[in-house]
């Protein structure tokens, strides 16, 4: 904040296409951050004149702001977990599947000499959910921890998997 400065080269091209508000005592401060604030408002589409026509009040430190509007629209996280991409599986009867039922959904697969025989229901469950929230930890689950070495049975364990939801 220099006064008098004009941006040349790139730094007058990038702020060309920027706002611009002066905060280096040229202008009168309110005015300054009235139009900051009257353009914040507008790009978070709230309606300009709630915040906007408030006093700035003076802080401890002797630093002015104003009021927050009342208005402001509710935070979105940018990472939301698309659940509605995860095909619903029937959970309830998987929780109640047997040793022969684990053993019937292993063979349609021809996986019924791996170690996914020793699965229970709830342990299918978590890696069903895991397939969809943690893709790469799930396939490094089925590596490590059940042995399923080679593409073809990492294939049919993620076709079984998927079959989990046409139960």
């Amino acid at each position: 904040m220099q006064r008098g400065y004009q941006p040349d080269g790139w730094l007058g091209l990038l702020l060309g296409t920027k706002m611009y508000y002066d905060f280096s005592g040229k202008y009168p401060f309110k005015a300054s951050m009235g139009g900051l604030i009257k353009a914040v408002m507008q790009f978070a589409d709230v309606d300009s004149t709630d915040g906007v026509e408030q006093p700035l009040i003076p802080s401890k430190n002797g630093s002015l702001f104003a009021q927050p509007p009342t208005s402001l629209p509710p935070m979105t996280p940018t990472y939301q977990r698309a659940d509605h991409m995860k095909p619903k599986a029937d959970v309830e009867r998987i929780k109640s599947w047997s040793r022969e039922d684990v053993s019937q959904w292993l063979t349609k697969y021809s996986l019924q000499n791996s170690r996914m025989l020793q699965l229970r229901s709830q342990e299918i469950i978590f890696l069903y959910n895991l397939k969809y929230e943690a893709p790469e930890f799930f396939y490094h689950c089925l590596e490590s921890k059940l042995n399923l070495i080679t593409l073809h049975d990492l294939a049919s364990a993620s076709e079984a998997f998927m079959d989990l939801t046409m139960i």
